[in-house]
């Protein structure tokens, strides 16, 4: 591998990042990395760009090959080591995860694929995660979602940037071809693998890529992808304005909003067009952190129906919509079973309480103290899950305390500059309202220290002048 870092590709991915707002500076990413061209090629621009340190390379082995699948493994571990950047390697049974789901390999191995990048990321303390789709790949997918039938959300193809759970996924490379990066490739000598599934015909995708587009682009336009490109960025902004604009639109026909329930005027909301009403209705729900895989055409058309006459509605993941006379409701089920909130604990060092009342699950919270010395801290990063966690203990004001969220909570995350309301922060993650009240938040005299499962407090984080440490455990 020799790279340039004045190559033009190379600033033109970085100026797209800088236009974009796609990673701040000094901010740690977490790179899928598959050991294909595309993933490769972003790994080695975004090392010219970044520091090793604030890398870590993620490889998923999906089990769907053989040999080859662990071929793939073993070279993205070789690299990364020629790179210094550190790598996560996770085999995950696609297969067999599809087979007990009822539902496609593609779709299996992006589930799996997903959640362990999100988790991953965490585990690093990290909170984006960068992917290698490309500008061709947008094609692809529109195209895909033309012939399965859509909308204009679905026309807007891959998004720039999403929240993925509790990460934000950001895609660099939307700005360039396969041929480009084919070329930079070949420029700069960057070795990759080959996957055979990627000629395959038995997959959507790639009937798309090496039978339709090429017939669109023979028989009916040569720059077939640059017009969809174009419908896309027309598409995208159509919905950004359409949001934009409908924001304010829902909050104006909310009669009532607790935790887990959102409570709509259903008489204003039949005096809109059909297509406001299924925008509010999935900004609503996703308000209220209703799972949206689940929502079709046919559950909005049944919701719309509701503006008609009372009656209710069943909705994914137990959640349902009531309406009575001018209140249409989205809700948990009646006898959904909650529990009552913690009010305040304190907390002695070191200490075991119990947290029956909140959504984690474990049974207990437990705070100890260390010596610096007394741990490798890499090590402990490397294989802690998201319900543990280590501070810097001189940097705990007071006294430490176990409680809920309360009105004007503010909190300062580890990797995010200055502070934002508790509320944003869980708004960020896509926290679904009725979790938020019951997650326990660990403070100190001065605030939050750990909103627990979720992210510590930057003022907390050791570094280089920790002494003493507190490890922090739900078991």
């Amino acid at each position: 591998m020799k790279l340039n870092p004045g190559h033009p590709f190379i600033a033109k991915v970085q100026q797209f990042i800088v236009d974009n707002e796609l990673i701040e500076n000094n901010q740690g990413l977490a790179l899928a990395v598959s050991g294909g061209i595309d993933s490769m090629v972003l790994m080695a621009v975004l090392s010219t760009m970044r520091p090793v340190g604030l890398l870590v390379a993620v490889h998923v082995n999906h089990m769907l090959r053989g040999d080859n699948s662990s071929a793939d493994a073993d070279f993205v571990q070789a690299q990364c080591e020629k790179l210094g950047i550190p790598a996560i390697i996770e085999k995950i049974d696609v297969a067999q995860y599809a087979q007990k789901n009822s539902i496609s390999i593609e779709q299996a191995g992006r589930d799996l694929r997903y959640n362990i990048l999100e988790n991953k990321t965490l585990d690093k303390r990290f909170t984006t995660v960068a992917l290698g789709h490309h500008a061709d790949d947008n094609v692809e997918t529109v195209l895909h979602r033309i012939l399965r039938g859509t909308g204009i959300r679905g026309l807007a193809g891959i998004p720039l940037k999403r929240s993925q759970g509790r990460v934000q996924l950001i895609r660099p490379l939307l700005c360039v071809t396969r041929a480009e990066i084919e070329q930079f490739a070949h420029d700069c000598e960057i070795p990759w693998r080959e996957d055979q599934s990627n000629s395959s015909r038995c997959y959507t995708r790639n009937k798309i890529r090496h039978d339709l587009l090429p017939l669109l682009r023979d028989m009916f336009n040569p720059q077939v992808e640059q017009a969809l490109s174009r419908l896309a960025l027309s598409a995208s902004q159509t919905q950004d304005f359409l949001e934009n604009h409908l924001d304010n639109s829902l909050s104006e026909i909310i009669l009532g909003q607790t935790d887990d329930s959102l409570t709509l005027d259903s008489d204003a909301l039949a005096c809109r067009s059909t297509l406001e009403q299924a925008e509010i209705f999935r900004l609503a729900l996703l308000e209220l952190g209703v799972p949206l895989t689940g929502i079709g055409r046919k559950q909005i058309d049944a919701l719309a129906q509701l503006l008609q006459e009372e009656g209710t509605v069943s909705l994914p993941g137990l959640w349902q919509a009531v309406r009575e006379n001018n209140r249409l409701t989205i809700q948990p089920p009646e006898n959904n079973d909650y529990l009552e909130i913690i009010e305040e604990l304190h907390l002695t060092i070191p200490s075991r309480t119990t947290l029956s009342h909140s959504y984690l699950p474990g049974g207990e919270i437990s705070v100890d103290k260390q010596n610096r010395d007394d741990i490798d801290f890499e090590e402990f990063l490397r294989a802690k899950d998201k319900y543990q966690e280590i501070i810097d203990a001189d940097k705990v004001l007071g006294k430490l305390r176990l409680r809920n969220r309360r009105d004007n909570d503010r909190f300062s995350p580890l990797g995010i500059k200055g502070t934002k309301t508790l509320g944003d922060f869980f708004t960020d993650l896509k926290l679904p309202l009725n979790q938020r009240s019951r997650i326990p938040l660990l403070c100190d005299d001065r605030g939050i220290i750990w909103v627990a499962g979720l992210r510590i407090a930057h003022r907390v984080k050791v570094d280089n002048q920790t002494k003493t440490l507190l490890r922090l455990e739900i078991k």
